[in-house]
């Protein structure tokens, strides 16, 4: 799906919440495997992340309820900064993140002028 997407800048949201099941098919930071078998190389951390930021026009991005753990929610958030100007809305609300990165998202800024919603 990024793959197709990627460079799009016509694509202002894309909402790809409640789909449960994206964060387990995802590879574990750092093993070079995801829950979903496949090939991981295509959806790395990095690959994800930098399709992500190609999207140019996007202005919001909705990933609640995705499965998604703390280290793609860190990721997503840590990489804020090479995502387009225009995103506004990052929602990651619903998916299992600790209390600890909770509390360190809430209490840092983002970059520009992204809300993210956990």
């Amino acid at each position: 799906l990024l793959a197709g997407l990627a460079g799009s800048r016509s694509l202002r949201s894309l909402d790809l919440g409640g789909n449960d099941a994206i964060g387990p098919s995802l590879p574990e930071e750092g093993s070079g495997t995801g829950g979903g078998g496949g090939d991981s190389s295509s959806c790395s951390s990095e690959v994800v992340a930098g399709r992500l930021a190609s999207l140019a026009g996007l202005e919001k991005l909705q990933l609640w309820r995705c499965g998604l753990g703390d280290p793609w929610c860190l990721l997503l958030t840590g990489s804020l900064a090479m995502w387009p100007p225009r995103l506004r809305l990052l929602n990651l609300a619903a998916n299992p993140i600790s209390g600890e990165l909770k509390s360190r998202l809430l209490h840092s800024p983002g970059p520009g002028d992204a809300e993210i919603r956990l």
